[in-house]
This record gives structure tokens, C-alpha cells and sequence, in this order.
């Protein structure tokens, strides 16, 4: 009996024994392929993967790795259990992982985010409601784009071995650690379904994912917005540049965030940061997603009231001797004394200035110390905005010329307001400004343009405010898109 209950044990040590050296050949098996020993010698990288490091090739060692998670972890391909002890199994669907050095990272299934940073020889991640776990980032073992190591796929390293293998040219950084030529704008589509940004972690910026208003007031950089699900808006800094930090806030709720804009991490054009995904910057920009801003010949969305039963004459081949102030094709520091005296002999082609609808209104505020400025809110997104649009004062009675309206204004800005814009790629159609005298470009003050102060000073009474459209080389009239209401200034 006793003899039978050895040799049993025996027999079933030796199958345990034969189970576990089988499961290891096998798992080894799988952790090595041809030509890579895990141990850090040559590596042939599978089909489709891209290495970006290893023992024979540390001069790519990473300084940053775009990672995306994954709930269904993975054993790695080329890192044994000795090298990376993020492993196959469940993780959760969505948690916050914490990477020492790096920052924090609110995750869901199949996001991504980036470490930019120093690697030492372990990355460590510890993760909420489940185990820390590692993998090797000093290049003695391969690091490889395309491989999941537990829960993380990497996808790429800095300019390396992007998407796994491959180079990734739709995305167009705007600007990073290695060009930190600030943004002279940055055009944002709103999405009232936020992402988490994969290039800056809650640290670089508070704008993350989650739900924001459908509708609703975006201020930033002194601008304000008003957007929906899907609007695309342009952005200037205040100043000659955009901060470190750029702040958002919402007027109809509590809700305020900034996203990074100096650069120490990656702007990049179809990245979305919270509600905002950048569209373009500097030399990027996803053209596709942005607004033709070339308006046709004759816009037919501008029907004038009584059209012309006779076409008008050739235009004219030179511009008038003495140029408008109003801004010409290439715009001058200073605008010209003096505005043309005499309308074209040639008969005008601009439509009546009368449009039956109205898409711009005035009102007027008076601040301490009985200081007067002018709100502007306008909305004409369905005409085809261009950012050489404009918004004038006109006095009154100038609607009694003919045609209407058919001289300079007195006091005026582009639609943009802080700038001349005429030649920018893209153009807001509803959007609020205020004509201050503290804050007015000086092109529209100058000249035979006034400041506020001075046509109360000099000229006060009743004015209008009209939103027009540069034609040709822009003598007056100008191509009239709609009229607002009256207003007195005094």
C-alpha cells in the first residue's frame, strides 16, 4: 500500500513537472521569435510591427511613447516575464493610471495618451482598482511599436515608428519641445463630447473628456464664442502670443478648463483636447474640415432688391488714382489720406445696399466716467463668411445717398476686430466684439476714420451699423451683407 501510494506520487510529480515545463516552452516560445533572444540580441520584428529600440540599437532611445490602452491585456511579444510584468488578463474598462515622473491618466478601452519624458530602465504603471505592473524602457530588451505588453500597446516613439510601424503624416504638429514656435492662431472645432488629449496629460491640460453643453458662450483670450456640437471657431491670443495656458469658460454653467499652448508639449492638428479639436495652426491644418474662404464671383445668397435689367459695364483694368483708405489687396501700415473723391465713371456692380434681412445688430454702452462703447453682435454663418468681412458705423443719413451708404464709415473694424485678418484662412460668422477706443486697430481710427470719443465730440446723432463685404479694389460702395438697427451716440 505504501509502495503504490509512492509510485503514484511519483507518476504525478513527474506529469506536474512535464505540465510546467511544457506551459514554459511554450510561453517562452511565443515571448521569442526568430532572431530575438529576449535577451536583448538581434531582433527580427514581425510583419507590420516597427522597433524602436534595443541592445543594438540604443541611439533611439524614447523621450516620449504614445501608448493606447487596452482592458484585454496581453502578454508581449519581446518582453519575457523577467523584463515586463504587465501581463495578459482583465483589466478594468475604465480607470486613472499613474505613471511615476509622467503624470496622471484618466483612461477608457482603446484611448490613448502620451509619456513624454526621461525613461529609466522600468516604467512603472500603477492602476486603480487593480495591480502595478511594468515593462522595460532601456532599450536592453526591444521596445516595439505594434507590441501590447499587458493592457498597453505602443504605438509609436517622437518621430519613430508612429501607428506601429508606420510613418503617420495626417497628423501635423503644430508645434513641441523641438519647434516651440507659438501658434499665431488656432482653429477648434467644439464637440460637446469631450476626448482626452493624447498628447497632453491633466497636467498640461484640464480640458478633458466628458460631457459639455450642446450649446452655449466659449470666452478665451478675450474673444468670446458662441458655439454648438460641431461649430468650428478661430482663436488669437490676446497679446502678440498665446500664454503657457490658454483658458476656456462657459457662460450658461460652472465649467472652465485650459489646455497647453507654449509648446513644452505637443500641439497637434487633430488631436482633441476635452471639447476642442485643433484643426489648424501655424503651417498645419486639416484642410478638408475647414470652410472654402473663397466666395464666388456674385454671391447669390446676397439677392439684391431691384436687380439690373442691364449688365453693367467691363470693369475697369486699373484701380482709381487715389486708393480708398479701406483696406486694397495689399494692406499698407497706415491707410492713405485721403479716400477717392469721385465715384467710377464706370457703372457700379455691386448690388442694391438694402438686403431684406438683417444679420448685425448695435447697442451702446456707457462705462464710468461716461466713456461710450459699442457691443457688435453679428450672425451669417448660412452667407458665407470671409475674414475680410467687415463692420462699419455709418451715420443715418448716409442711406440717403445713391447708392446707399456709398461713402466711407466712420469708424470701422474686420469682423475679427483686434487685427487686420483680411488675408486669414478662416472666418467666424457669429461672433460678438465691441468698438472701444482702448482696443480699436488703429487702421480704423485713423485717416479720415474717428475714434468714438471724437465723433461724439463732433458729429454726434444717430448711426447704423452695416456689415459689409471688400469688392474689387474696395472704393466705396462696398458690397453691403446686411444692415443692423440705429443708435445714438452722444
Amino acid at each position: 500500500m505504501n509502495f503504490a501510494y509512492l509510485t503514484l506520487s511519483l507518476l504525478l510529480s513527474s506529469c506536474s513537472a512535464s505540465i510546467r515545463g511544457s506551459f514554459n516552452e511554450n510561453h517562452n516560445r511565443h515571448l521569442k521569435h526568430s532572431g530575438s533572444s529576449n535577451d536583448g540580441g538581434a531582433v527580427t520584428v514581425r510583419d507590420g510591427d516597427c522597433e524602436i529600440c534595443s541592445r543594438n540599437n540604443k541611439d533611439n532611445k524614447p523621450t516620449s511613447l504614445m501608448i493606447q490602452y487596452s482592458s484585454n491585456g496581453v502578454n508581449s511579444y519581446y518582453q519575457n516575464a523577467n523584463k515586463a510584468t504587465c501581463t495578459e488578463g482583465t483589466y478594468p474598462s475604465s480607470t486613472t493610471i499613474s505613471v511615476d515622473g509622467f503624470g496622471d491618466f484618466d483612461v477608457s478601452d482603446g484611448d490613448t495618451f502620451v509619456l513624454n519624458g526621461h525613461f529609466g530602465a522600468e516604467t512603472t504603471f500603477e492602476i486603480e482598482d487593480s495591480d502595478s505592473c511594468m515593462f522595460h524602457t532601456s532599450c536592453s530588451v526591444p521596445l516595439v511599436a505594434g507590441d501590447q505588453i499587458g493592457p498597453f500597446l505602443i504605438l509609436g516613439s517622437d518621430e519613430i515608428c508612429s501607428s506601429g510601424g508606420e510613418e503617420e503624416d495626417s497628423e501635423c504638429v503644430i508645434c513641441d519641445e523641438s519647434n516651440k514656435v507659438r501658434p499665431e492662431f488656432l482653429t477648434v472645432r467644439y464637440h460637446a463630447d469631450g476626448a482626452n488629449s493624447k498628447y497632453q496629460n491633466e497636467n498640461k491640460a484640464s480640458c478633458r473628456s466628458g460631457s459639455y453643453p450642446n450649446q452655449s458662450t466659449i470666452t478665451a483670450e478675450g474673444q468670446t464664442f458662441d458655439v454648438s456640437d460641431g461649430e468650428i471657431f478661430s482663436l488669437y491670443p490676446r497679446g502678440d502670443r498665446f500664454d503657457a495656458e490658454t483658458d476656456f469658460t462657459w457662460s450658461d454653467s460652472n465649467t472652465e478648463c485650459y489646455i497647453h499652448t507654449s509648446c513644452s508639449v505637443p500641439l497637434v492638428v487633430g488631436d482633441r483636447i476635452g471639447p476642442f479639436e485643433i484643426l489648424a495652426g501655424n503651417d498645419c491644418e486639416i484642410s478638408s474640415e475647414i470652410p472654402s474662404q473663397t466666395p464666388s464671383a456674385a454671391p447669390s445668397m446676397m439677392p439684391s432688391e431691384k436687380p439690373s435689367t442691364q449688365p453693367s459695364g467691363s470693369p475697369s483694368g486699373s484701380p482709381s488714382g487715389s486708393p480708398s483708405v479701406l483696406p486694397s489687396f495689399m494692406p499698407s501700415d497706415k491707410p492713405s489720406s485721403m479716400p477717392s473723391s469721385k465715384p467710377s465713371s464706370v457703372p457700379s456692380d455691386i448690388p442694391s445696399q438694402a438686403p431684406s434681412d438683417s444679420c448685425i445688430e448695435a447697442e451702446v454702452r456707457r462705462l464710468a466716467g461716461n466713456k461710450v462703447v459699442v457691443d457688435i453682435a453679428f450672425s451669417y454663418n448660412d452667407k458665407g463668411p470671409v475674414a475680410s468681412d467687415w463692420v462699419g458705423l455709418y451715420p443715418c443719413e448716409d442711406e440717403n445717398l445713391t447708392p446707399p451708404f456709398s461713402k466711407e464709415p466712420a469708424i470701422w473694424a474686420y469682423t475679427c476686430y483686434n487685427r487686420n485678418c483680411r488675408f486669414e484662412p478662416f472666418a467666424n460668422g457669429v461672433r460678438n466684439f465691441t468698438f472701444d477706443d482702448a482696443t480699436v486697430p488703429n487702421f480704423g481710427t485713423q485717416g479720415i476714420y474717428n475714434k468714438l470719443e471724437d465723433i461724439i465730440a463732433e458729429k454726434p446723432g444717430c448711426y447704423v451699423a452695416l456689415l459689409n463685404r471688400i469688392d474689387g479694389d474696395s472704393p466705396p460702395p462696398y458690397y453691403n451683407i446686411c444692415i443692423g438697427n440705429e443708435i445714438e451716440l452722444y
